[in-house]
């Protein structure tokens, strides 16, 4: 059964985007010839979910990064004429399409973002593993990760890892996952 993973990089006070709502503030740490496990993590990827906000900002980079994969786009229009091979619009309920998807995958599901959809991850408590990608950069403002009014959410710390760039990675469970099978053969609990 596949595992819906949050995988995402955050200012150390807590923002995933500048008060414009860009992301410019992390090229810097992309320039240091580190991948922070991105490679690995992509490959066990099989579906995307993705806000609109997200998504449109991702079109901006440049080529689709995520070639192969599926990439569902919560949005209440559409994705455009010329959207990426798989990506596809959706404005259904999250619940049932993960319950549909869990079903048919073995292959885990990345939470790309943005906020307000991760909100709705976590309200519906659907998020198996959170990793959170910590960026030595106080931001001051900007788009937080986690918004007000959130659903609180219980989690095991499962690993650690420190970058060179100063990044530190905080790899969590949900502790609704206890007795579930964690991916790496340990049992999360």
């Amino acid at each position: 059964m596949a595992d819906v993973i949050l995988y995402i990089a955050s200012s150390l006070d807590g923002y995933i985007a500048d008060h414009t709502g860009g992301v410019e503030w992390l090229d810097r740490f992309n320039q240091v010839g580190e991948d922070y496990g991105y490679g690995v993590f992509l490959e066990g990827v099989g579906t995307l979910l993705m806000g609109a906000r997200t998504y449109r900002q991702v079109r901006g980079f440049g080529d689709w990064p995520y070639r192969g994969k599926r990439t569902i786009v919560f949005t209440h229009g559409d994705v455009g004429s010329d959207a990426p091979n798989g990506a596809v619009a959706y404005s259904g309920d999250l619940a049932s399409l993960l319950e549909r998807l869990r079903a048919n995958t073995s292959q885990d599901i990345w939470l790309v973002g943005g906020s307000e959809l991760i909100a709705q991850a976590m309200a519906i408590n659907a998020i198996d593993e959170y990793r959170i990608f910590t960026m030595p950069i106080l931001l001051k403002d900007g788009v937080p990760l986690f918004g007000p009014g959130i659903t609180a959410v219980n989690l095991d710390l499962k690993e650690v890892n420190s970058f060179r760039s100063g990044a530190v990675e905080l790899r969590y469970r949900s502790v609704r996952q206890a007795g579930r099978s964690a991916k790496s053969g340990e049992s999360a609990g």
